[in-house]
């Protein structure tokens, strides 16, 4: 970044008063005492994301600084890190009086409660992955990251390999990730339980509402990755199982109601995302949509907490024939076809994906299914690939691959999502999905849980990918989901259920793992 560009940040601000030291006594001063303008510059101590007060001029002042340590929110005149262990030169100025400071990123030393097992199976080991041959250099190595606002929000930390604290975003680029894919769900919220501070009790699972997701693809923009948000068209989860509209398209009887809808909300959140600097390069119109989409009405949330899915899902009720987006009928053709035509309304140039979940044997099937997307002006098939779920070999998934890439050959194909587990170790604070015992999410053959395991795994899985003329990308989901209170897959009291299959510790130290997406560069 060239010295004098202004890197802007809208977070709220932090409870963290002004910390400003002497350079030459590192005693302590307040704001008031600094002078106008100085030579010796004073210290300004801060955190990564955690924002303290810059001293105040009056007027408009101008932030002068180079490379991408820090953050300046203008609005609020605070200041943040990136990476600990930092010191950048800050001016600021009104054009009256000017202020020369050092702001320090101080690291907050990595702790681990999962310490003996982190040494004994080796969870920060370098991994020896053998490079994919011809892998283009515009192939997408994605991971999902959907939880990390509300990870950052509760405390949680990140590092890199060395320890270090770091932007979480700045750990994936720097380790060669290109992407970053985020869950995006209409309003998140029970409005049945009203906090403290007069807000809803959010139902958790990243709390994943615009204003989250806005500030994640910003930050992902920043630190050079390409963003894809995953629109989901509800306010939780929706998948094979679930596909639940939102509660406020719950009373429309018509179907141009609801693709209007799509389109307008569809609209809306694109233009805001390119008015914040969080413009999407792909985005996925719709998740997991095997069964189709708007398919349940939601049911009325209790006013107490459920550990779990709300009753918004969990008392869901089929949505009458007429309006519901079930696969193989007009119905989902025109709601996805109203959300496709929306993003190209506003730019060409974003990406538009179909995305579905199915086992990978049955890869006739599923060209059937897109055929029926023949009108829809869209760019990429995604699919689910888990190996536990949806391919338990690489022969069956270069099948599939080879299949629907001669099926198909105008369209780039993804997986959309995949993981695996590097440990079986257990916290309080987690409820794993993948383990031993586990009747499906559960080891493949081949493939150790560990984190060579894991790193072989996704490497072997993303040059399936990569060996089509289409193959597009792979996406790792929820990399970073760590085993952090109140952070759950449900409400405050529930578990975070996919610890084990991150590409970060319990606690938020990149694993050896992580290495995969430089070292299939060679």
């Amino acid at each position: 970044m060239k010295k004098g560009f202004l890197f802007l940040l809208v977070v709220p601000l932090c409870s963290c008063g002004v910390n400003l030291v002497s350079s030459s006594s590192e005693e302590p001063i307040s704001s008031s005492s600094l002078p106008g303008s100085s030579s010796v510059p004073s210290v300004v101590e801060c955190n990564v994301y955690k924002d303290v007060a810059l001293p105040s001029l009056s007027g408009k002042i101008t932030y002068t600084y180079s490379g991408k340590d820090i953050e300046i929110d203008e609005t609020a005149n605070t200041v943040c890190g990136t990476l600990a262990n930092t010191s950048t030169a800050l001016t600021m100025s009104n054009g009256t009086e000017t202020l020369n400071l050092t702001v320090k990123v101080v690291n907050r030393a990595y702790a681990s409660k999962h310490a003996a097992t982190e040494s004994s199976e080796g969870w920060f080991n370098d991994v020896t992955i053998s490079p994919i041959s011809g892998l283009s250099s515009s192939f997408a190595e994605g991971v999902d990251v959907s939880s990390c606002k509300q990870l950052y929000d509760a405390g949680q930390k990140f590092y890199n390999a060395d320890g270090v604290e770091e932007s979480l975003f700045r750990i994936l680029k720097d380790n060669g990730v290109n992407w970053a894919r985020f869950r995006l769900w209409n309003d998140p919220y029970n409005h049945n339980i009203k906090l403290s501070d007069g807000s809803y009790a959010p139902y958790g699972g990243g709390v994943c509402d615009l204003d989250h997701v806005t500030w994640m693809a910003r930050e992902a923009k920043r630190f050079g990755l390409k963003v894809f948000i995953d629109f989901h068209y509800s306010d939780f989860w929706v998948d094979p199982t679930n596909q639940v509209m939102p509660k406020a398209w719950a009373n429309f009887t018509t179907v141009y109601q609801l693709k209007t809808a799509i389109n307008d909300y569809t609209t809306s959140v694109l233009r805001h995302l390119i008015s914040n600097g969080a413009k999407p390069d792909m985005v996925s119109i719709g998740n997991e949509n095997i069964a189709g989409m708007l398919l349940s009405k939601p049911g009325t949330d209790s006013t107490s907490y459920t550990a779990g899915n709300p009753d918004y899902i969990s008392k869901k009720s089929a949505l009458d024939s007429s309006l519901a987006g079930k696969i193989g009928t007009d119905n989902l053709v025109t709601y996805i076809k109203a959300g496709v035509d929306a993003v190209k309304a506003v730019d060409t140039s974003i990406l538009c994906m179909i995305h579905m979940a199915k086992n990978l044997t049955a890869y006739e099937y599923i060209k059937t299914i897109y055929d029926n997307f023949a009108s829809v002006n869209y760019d990429v098939i995604g699919l689910s690939g888990y190996s536990y779920w949806h391919f338990s070999t690489m022969k069956i998934l270069k099948t599939a691959m080879d299949y629907l890439s001669a099926a198909f050959p105008g369209k780039k194909i993804c997986l959309a999502e995949t993981s695996y587990g590097y440990t079986y170790e257990e916290d309080s604070r987690c409820g794993n999905s993948f383990s031993a015992t586990s009747s499906s999410c559960k080891p493949v053959s081949g493939y150790d849980v560990n984190v060579q395991g894991q790193a072989t795994i996704l490497r072997d899985t993303m040059a399936q990918v990569a060996s089509i003329s289409n193959g597009f990308g792979v996406f790792y989901w929820e990399g970073a989901w760590t085993a952090t209170a109140f952070c759950g897959w449900g409400d405050k009291q529930s578990l975070c259920s996919w610890s084990n299959q991150g590409l970060f510790s319990y606690n938020g130290k990149a694993l050896g793992s992580l290495q995969v997406y430089s070292k299939i560069r060679g």
